[in-house]
C-alpha cells in the first residue's frame, strides 16, 4: 500500500472496516485507492458513506458521495449488491431528488466527487442606479413557492422525481438534462424576483420568464407592502407567468410519452 498499489490498499481499508466499520483509516485507504482507479475500492467507499447517511446536511451530503461512488464502480463494472443503486434512489425524496441527481451526476461529469457550486440565479436587468427595496426582499421566495406549487410544476417534478428512481441514468441523458434544466429555469426565473428603487424614487418590479427580462411598473407597490390580498394575486400572476414559458420540444416529448403511458386520452 505504500507502494500506491492500489488492490493493496483496498484490503488495508478492508482491514481496519473489520475492527470498526466506520473507521476513518480505511476510507481513507479506499479514497486512495479509487483515486488510483481501483473500482472495488470506489464499491466499498459509496457502502460506508451509505452507513453515515443522516437526516441533516451532512447525511445528504453522504447520500450524494455515496450515490456517486456507487454509480463511479458501476461504470468500471463493479456492482456487488444487484440493485443496490436502484434501491437507494427510491428511497430520496422528491423534494430532495433534484438537487441530489444534480450533484450526483454534476460530479460524475466532473469525474470527480467535489460539490458542484449551484448555478447563480439569473437576475433581471434594472434601471441604471436602482436599488433593492429591502421591506420586500421576500417577495421572490413567496413566487418560488407558488411555482412549486402550481399543478403543470408539481406535475413535472413528480414524474421526473419517478424517472430518476426508475433508471438512475435517466437524468444525465439528454431527455433528463433537458427536464432538469427546464425545472431549474423556473426557479431561477422565481429567484429573480426583484422590487427595484432609481434614483428619482421610481419603482419597478423586475423578473425574468425564461431567462429574458422583465418590468412592470404599473404595480401598486404601497399595496404590495400593507394588503396581503393584492399581494397575493401579484404573486400568483407572476408565477402563472413564470410557469407559462414555452417548453422546449425534449421537455413536450417526455410529457407526452409519459401521458401514453399513463393512459391519459385514451
Amino acid at each position: 500500500a505504500a507502494q500506491n498499489y492500489a488492490p493493496a490498499m483496498t484490503l488495508l481499508g478492508l482491514l481496519f472496516a473489520a475492527e470498526d466499520s466506520f473507521s476513518p483509516q480505511a476510507q481513507t485507504w479506499w479514497e486512495q485507492a479509487a483515486a488510483a482507479g481501483d473500482p472495488w475500492a470506489e464499491s466499498l467507499l459509496g457502502s460506508a458513506h451509505l452507513r453515515q447517511r443522516g437526516e441533516d446536511e451532512a447525511g445528504q451530503e453522504h447520500l450524494i458521495l455515496a450515490l456517486y461512488w456507487l454509480e463511479t464502480a458501476r461504470r468500471h463494472q463493479v456492482e456487488t449488491v444487484p440493485g443496490l443503486l436502484q434501491h437507494i434512489w427510491a428511497t430520496v425524496s422528491a423534494e430532495n431528488l433534484e438537487a441530489v441527481t444534480g450533484q450526483v451526476f454534476g460530479r460524475l461529469e466532473n469525474g470527480k466527487p467535489d460539490p458542484i457550486a449551484p448555478e447563480p440565479a439569473m437576475v433581471a436587468a434594472t434601471p441604471a442606479a436602482a436599488t433593492p427595496e429591502p421591506d420586500l426582499t421576500g417577495l421572490s421566495d413567496e413566487v418560488l413557492a407558488q411555482v412549486r406549487a402550481k399543478p403543470d410544476y408539481v406535475s413535472l417534478s413528480t414524474l421526473y422525481a419517478e424517472k430518476s428512481q426508475t433508471d438512475p441514468a435517466w437524468p444525465a441523458s439528454d431527455e433528463g438534462q433537458a427536464v432538469g434544466q427546464y425545472l431549474q429555469a423556473m426557479r431561477e426565473d422565481a429567484s429573480a424576483v426583484a422590487v427595484n428603487k432609481a434614483e428619482d424614487g421610481t419603482r419597478t418590479l423586475d423578473y425574468t420568464v425564461g431567462g429574458s427580462p422583465v418590468t412592470e411598473s404599473t404595480v401598486r407597490f404601497d399595496d404590495l407592502e400593507s394588503d396581503q390580498d393584492y399581494r397575493r394575486s401579484v404573486v400568483d400572476a407572476l408565477a402563472q407567468n413564470i410557469i407559462s414559458v414555452p417548453r422546449p420540444l425534449a421537455v413536450t416529448e417526455f410529457l407526452k410519452k409519459a401521458g401514453e403511458k399513463g393512459g391519459e386520452g385514451k
